[in-house]
């Protein structure tokens, strides 16, 4: 049995809510209803997003924050379509991977002389976690956390 998700989602999309409301949250489904946000987006591509009859809406919350640089940006899209053709041995726990690495130097290049290396988190907890853990640790005003010459992003 092939699996086409493009396919799926082109004859399942309009049921948005419905499925949410079935198998994950109704009360956010009834919330967003009476509101009016129960919209159903078809697309989206900067910091806009398209319902089904192609109307654009300027989206003011930005997925707070995590697209900076709009949704689907053109870039992005490459590289991921790169990285997913080249095979890559990833989330290898025994590992230093090189991608992890190139976007560690390229970050430390954007930073100030004296941060030289970079604490990967990937959530807010975890930071503080790390925080908590080394008294050498301390929080800015610039919302990076630092110990000595690292940062987290």
């Amino acid at each position: 049995m092939a699996f086409d998700l493009k396919e799926i989602i082109a004859s399942r999309l309009g049921e948005n809510y419905q499925l949410h409301e079935r198998h994950i949250n109704r009360t956010l489904v009834a919330a967003q209803r009476v509101i009016g946000f129960d919209k159903v987006y078809a697309r989206a591509e900067g910091a806009y997003l398209y319902d089904m009859d192609n109307q654009p809406y300027l989206d003011f919350l930005s997925g707070y924050s995590v697209f900076n640089i709009g949704r689907n940006h053109p870039l992005v899209k490459q590289a991921i379509r790169d990285v997913l053709d080249l095979d890559l041995p990833n989330m290898v726990q025994m590992d230093c991977s090189l991608l992890s690495g190139l976007l560690a130097e390229a970050l430390v290049k954007r930073t100030p002389p004296h941060l030289n290396a970079v604490f990967f988190a990937t959530r807010a907890p975890r930071r503080w976690k790390a925080r908590s853990s080394s008294r050498a640790l301390r929080r800015d005003d610039n919302a990076l956390c630092r110990w000595r010459a690292h940062f987290t992003v």
